[in-house]
């Protein structure tokens, strides 16, 4: 949480490798970005964020829509960033 123009978009964005530089902007990422201690590819990152969506939409939506319509929100969100060819993609292992 932060005020408005703190950067938290921008920070979700580059997670989530949808930076991209152009003519007029110029992103430089420095560092490293780990999940639980491994530096995974582009592809494990996108279905990581199309899991979390799911899982937050069963969380946070109100208790009074069902478990379909919660579904739906999560694919409506999934396919407007762009994730619907890696949500379904699993990850890890069985001790992972």
């Amino acid at each position: 949480m932060g005020p408005s123009g703190s950067g938290k978009s921008s920070l979700l964005n580059l997670m989530a490798r949808r930076l991209h530089s152009s003519l007029t902007t110029r992103y430089s990422a420095s560092g490293k970005m780990l999940f639980n201690g491994a530096n995974p590819s582009n592809d494990v990152i996108r279905s990581l964020c199309s899991e979390t969506l799911r899982y937050a939409a069963a969380l946070r939506l109100p208790s009074w829509m069902s478990a379909a319509e919660k579904e739906r929100r999560a694919e409506d969100i999934i396919l407007k960033l762009g994730l619907r060819e890696c949500a379904d993609v699993p990850i890890g292992s069985e001790f992972m």
